[in-house]
C-alpha cells in the first residue's frame, strides 16, 4: 500500500480548529487505545431513505410492514465491497476491525493513538480548556484517495464534549416521558 502524501486527500467536512479558549498541552498518549467509527456511503443505486419515510407516512400504522434488519441492510445499507475496502485499509494500517454493520453504514476500528493518527493523517494532542481536558486534532482528516468517495465520516479522533444540557440543569430537573405524556394528556 502506497502511503505517500499524494495518495491521501482531505475528508470533506472533517477540519477541526482548536476550541476557543483551549490550549494544546502535549501530544496524545501514543499507546492510548482509541475506538474510531468510520461511516461509509449508502450502497450506490439503492433507493434514497426519503422514499422509506414517504412510504410510511402515507400508510396507517395498523397496515405498515416493517423491514427486518437484514432487509434494511440489503435495501438501504452499505455495499459489501465498500465495507471490505475500508476494512482492508484499516487492517493494513495496523488497526483492528471491531464491528462491520452494513445497515448502519459503519465500520468501527480500534488501535493505539499513534496508529490511528498515522492512518488518518492527523496529529493527536491533549488540549485543556476552562471546562475540560480532551484529545483532539487541528486540521483535516486524510483518507486514501480511492476511499474518498466511500468514506462519509471518521468519528472518535476527538473526544471533547460536543453538547451540554440546556440551562445547566441536572438530572433531577429533567422532564420525564410520563411528565410529557401528562402535559399533552
Amino acid at each position: 500500500m502506497n502511503t505517500g502524501p499524494s495518495q491521501f486527500i482531505e475528508l470533506s467536512g472533517s477540519t477541526r480548529k482548536i476550541r476557543a479558549g483551549a490550549q494544546r498541552m502535549a501530544p496524545a498518549d501514543p499507546s492510548e487505545v482509541i475506538l474510531v467509527s468510520i461511516y461509509v456511503r449508502q450502497k450506490p443505486g439503492s433507493p434514497p431513505l426519503s422514499d422509506l419515510a414517504t412510504t410510511f407516512s402515507a400508510v396507517p400504522l395498523s397496515e405498515r410492514q416493517y423491514l427486518t434488519r437484514a432487509e434494511l441492510a440489503e435495501r438501504y445499507g452499505a455495499a459489501a465491497e465498500d465495507l471490505k475496502a475500508v476494512s482492508d485499509f484499516a487492517t493494513a494500517a495496523g488497526l483492528e476491525v471491531v464491528i462491520t454493520n452494513a445497515a448502519r453504514w459503519l465500520i468501527q476500528v480500534s488501535g493505539s493513538a499513534d496508529k490511528v493518527a498515522a492512518a488518518f493523517g492527523v496529529e493527536l494532542a491533549q488540549y485543556q480548556s476552562s471546562t475540560e481536558t480532551y484529545r483532539g486534532y487541528e486540521g483535516a482528516v486524510m483518507v486514501p484517495r480511492n476511499l474518498a468517495p466511500i468514506i462519509v465520516a471518521v468519528l472518535g479522533l476527538d473526544n471533547r464534549r460536543m453538547a451540554r444540557r440546556a440551562g445547566g440543569g441536572n438530572a433531577s430537573s429533567s422532564i420525564t416521558p410520563p411528565a410529557i405524556a401528562n402535559a399533552y394528556k
